[in-house]
């Protein structure tokens, strides 16, 4: 499938059993609104093609929903449609330019893409010249000595021979050597430090990660809210949901931001009771979600 915003007139070639031209016009309404929450809850129950669906349903009324994009281009990952979801992506970054997520979720698709296209640097090969074999040493001839070197050297021997022997003869008494006593310094050894290893992850925490994080990618959670959705509507254990939501690398402060941006999205909110509804409903740490209500301008 391509989609690709233009001006305010667009179109959508389904590929697939057969196609489906679309035209979309803008207009902001509670239609488009309610297409993307139906969108939402479709997806969470897994169904992907209800979900693509109601997001074409919710850009359909209103071309300029750069969620509805984003929530698209994710449910076209998860069926395989890259090419398809790369170009919702690129016009959700066209209408909200530098959101993260939707950056994210784009370079994810372009990975899953072209797996095989690899950034890597291993940098210049450096070439090492072989060794030159080295050349044999001739050794020098040896320097024939004279006759009376030999005999100089008998008479020397001789001569300590005769100087140690009188030596011996004038003591008449005999040295015994006694040999300093050495004490060996204690050796302190210190043991070695248990390294523990760390459990394996096992499989239903490896694909509540997987989930948790499939999650973020079209929705703003709590913590509480994540491991929630999770156990109930995924039938995680509680053990896994809990493991999945802490290391789905949430950021939950901007999730706290990101939830009270869709709330006043859809309806005007006092501070008061924005934070209310993000403590309440949301299930936020009263300091999460002042932290939202301050980063949406209150």
């Amino acid at each position: 499938m391509t989609a690709k915003v233009a001006d305010k007139s667009h179109s959508c070639t389904c590929s697939g059993g057969g196609g489906c031209p679309r035209q979309y016009y803008a207009g902001w309404g509670r239609l488009s609104i309610m297409s993307y929450s139906a969108g939402m809850d479709a997806f969470k129950a897994g169904n992907y093609q209800a979900a693509a669906d109601a997001f074409h349903d919710a850009i359909t009324t209103d071309d300029q929903d750069h969620k509805a994009w984003n929530a698209l281009g994710v449910v076209y990952t998860k069926t395989g449609e890259y090419e398809a979801a790369d170009t919702c992506y690129e016009n959700a970054l066209t209408l909200a330019p530098g959101t993260p997520a939707y950056e994210r979720n784009r370079q994810k698709n372009r990975d899953r893409w072209h797996p095989d296209v690899l950034d890597v640097d291993d940098g210049p090969v450096l070439a090492i010249p072989q060794q030159s074999h080295p050349k044999p040493v001739t050794m020098p001839a040896a320097v024939a000595r004279p006759w009376w070197h030999y005999a100089a050297g008998f008479i020397v021997f001789i001569m300590l021979i005769a100087f140690v022997a009188g030596m011996a003869g004038g003591s008449g008494k005999s040295t015994t050597y006694q040999a300093p006593q050495v004490t060996a310094a204690p050796v302190q050894v210190t043991a070695a430090p248990v390294v523990e290893k760390t459990p394996a992850i096992t499989p239903g925490q490896k694909n509540a990660v997987r989930k948790a994080k499939s999650y973020l990618m079209v929705m703003h959670f709590s913590r509480d809210g994540l491991v929630k959705q999770l156990e109930e509507f995924e039938k995680f254990s509680h053990s896994d949901a809990v493991y999945g939501a802490d290391n789905s690398g949430a950021d939950w402060n901007e999730q706290a931001a990101g939830k009270a941006q869709d709330y006043l999205d859809v309806m005007p909110f006092s501070r008061d009771g924005l934070i209310k509804q993000l403590v309440e409903f949301e299930k936020f740490t009263p300091e999460q979600a002042e932290h939202g209500a301050s980063a949406v301008g209150y």
